[in-house]
């Protein structure tokens, strides 16, 4: 997964890299305004700060999910300690006057 995100990453910033220079190298050819070369500069931060919230979104989603994953742990863990401490030490008969079996 973490070489799946690299290679996006590295693929965006090298496709912002190469439309940068594009505009650069056209404004100067044709003598053209820099006012696109300003719009490619913010679009290139907006790119940026939308991939790191991404990024610590999922890393805040993957703890979520380590965290509820410990407590279901911990839940079937004191589910069955549970069932063990109240598991019966004497058995009594139907009249209820009987015992008919006892651990001790």
């Amino acid at each position: 997964l973490a070489m799946r995100r690299k290679f996006y990453v590295s693929s965006v910033v090298c496709l912002l890299l190469h439309h940068l220079a594009a505009l650069v190298w056209s404004a100067r050819a044709y003598e053209e305004d820099l006012s696109l070369l300003v719009i490619a500069y913010n679009n290139i931060w907006i790119v940026v700060l939308w991939f790191l919230g991404a990024s610590l979104q999922g890393h805040h989603l993957r703890a979520l999910y380590a965290a509820e994953h410990d407590v279901l742990i911990e839940k079937q863990a004191w589910q069955s300690l549970t069932s063990m401490i109240c598991d019966a030490t004497c058995w009594l008969a139907g009249d209820g006057d009987t015992i008919v079996c006892c651990d001790d």
